[in-house]
């Protein structure tokens, strides 16, 4: 039930409303309309396949950001790190949750920072297909900190291009 929640929380079926509860939309969506997003909805798919679109995408993504960031957003992006740093450092490294909501905060920053709202509305989908396998991969071995450095990194690239 969780999952249909949110698939049809981002085709913009419903609205989830912190606190509150969860509604049907007022009005429709446009992107319930859009083909492509509604087929990687619906449609069967493997996880490499997924993995696989993921890593494009977002290699897409990073290269946007990169040239469009601010130093607010890179601040952002930064304080992200530090608080999954300082969650590690004190030695919570079994919060799966947590990093896993840290994981998909920082994709949903980047996919802010494009500014571009048909990246937006389709990383948005990709992201509420993909918790299970973020989950998947930072509870291997170091994937936490094998996610983090990754991340360390895309900061560091938008740093050094943002100067």
């Amino acid at each position: 039930i969780r999952e249909a929640i949110k698939i049809l929380s981002a085709v913009g079926v419903l609205e989830i409303h912190r606190g509150k509860g969860t509604f049907i939309a007022s009005k429709v969506s446009p992107s319930f309309f859009d083909p492509m997003i509604f087929s990687l909805i619906i449609e069967p798919k493997s996880a490499s396949d997924i993995y696989e679109f993921r890593v494009m995408f977002e290699s897409m993504i990073i290269f946007s950001a990169i040239d469009k960031i601010t130093t607010e957003q890179l601040a952002v992006l930064k304080s992200l790190l530090q608080n999954t740093r300082l969650m590690w450092e004190t030695q919570k490294k079994d919060e799966l949750e947590y990093y896993t909501q840290q994981d998909l905060l920082f994709h949903q920053t980047l996919l802010e920072i494009t500014a571009n709202p048909l990246i937006q509305r389709l990383g948005m989908t990709i992201i509420t297909l993909i918790p299970k396998y973020v989950v998947k991969a930072i509870s291997q071995k170091n994937g936490s900190e094998r996610s983090s450095k990754n991340h360390e990194r895309i900061v560091n690239g938008s740093e050094k291009k943002h100067k």
